[in-house]
């Protein structure tokens, strides 16, 4: 089990995850650090558990609107959520170049949010 410490609003936490997902959870933990800064610089140091709960209502929101997005890239209802697969993809008649076109619009729209995360 893979072990990665990491700071939210000055407080130190240990998370544990599986081994080799270290780099990951981190940069993940780093993202989230980021919102949670910016909402204190904004709102002010409102408690932990409220600026948490903003944070990710906010990341929420943006995977959502990711999600909405994806919905009207391969038409209404061919991507239901989580259980969404390219196997399932294909069989709804998407090729295989549709669904590098939408990796492509997905990754662009993933580094647009970080893009907004590092500026926020």
């Amino acid at each position: 089990m893979g072990l990665v410490h990491v700071s939210l609003n000055e407080k130190p936490y240990d998370i544990t995850c599986d081994d080799g997902q270290e780099e990951h959870v981190a940069y993940l933990a780093k993202v989230l650090g980021d919102r949670v800064t910016a909402l204190a610089e904004t709102v002010g140091q409102v408690g932990e558990s409220r600026l948490l709960l903003m944070a990710g209502l906010l990341v929420a929101d943006e995977l959502v609107d990711a999600r909405a997005e994806l919905d009207r890239f391969t038409g209404e209802g061919a991507v239901q959520g989580p259980g969404s697969d390219p196997v399932r993809l294909l069989s709804a008649g998407l090729t295989e170049e549709d669904l590098t076109q939408m990796l492509n619009g997905l990754a662009k729209r993933i580094e647009d949010i970080a893009e907004r995360l590092k500026s926020s």
